[in-house]
């Protein structure tokens, strides 16, 4: 009997884009067979916008191969909003057919190092202890 298979294709328009890194991501498109005889032979591509508030900056336009289904936007800024949109030019105007969600590249991550002495657990125990106790010298006698 076998295991069963995932579908390459499943037949619908979908646009989805996905952070991979904190510079790059990955966008994943399918069109239907309908979808593609509609666009056959227009010059179609992908245009990738940036969102600050309500400030939107269209960044880049590609012109992947219609077949190939997915693309890496890459130098990314880390931590920022994107939205792709998958569409065709008609006489100068860009014609969406698909508009992906907003994506938010991840932050850079901070680099991991030992902590410094006076950091550790003991070295704050010690130090509050001090401050509790007082420092000082006395004497029984």
């Amino acid at each position: 009997m076998g295991e069963p298979r995932l579908a390459r294709e499943y037949g619908d328009n979908v646009l989805v884009l996905i952070p991979r890194e904190p510079s790059v991501l990955f966008a994943y498109w399918e069109l239907s067979p309908a979808t593609q005889l509609a666009i056959a032979g227009k010059k179609w591509g992908l245009r990738l916008w940036s969102r600050r508030g309500a400030h939107l900056t269209l960044l880049r336009e590609v012109f992947p191969s219609f077949f190939c289904g997915d693309w890496y936007f890459t130098e990314l800024e880390a931590g920022a909003s994107y939205r792709c949109e998958l569409g065709w030019w008609e006489n100068s105007f860009f014609v969406p057919l698909l508009v992906s969600g907003w994506a938010e590249t991840p932050p850079v991550p901070v680099p991991w190092r030992p902590p410094l002495p006076e950091e550790l657990p003991e070295a704050r125990l010690l130090a509050e202890a001090r401050q509790e106790i007082g420092v000082g010298y006395f004497s029984w006698y």
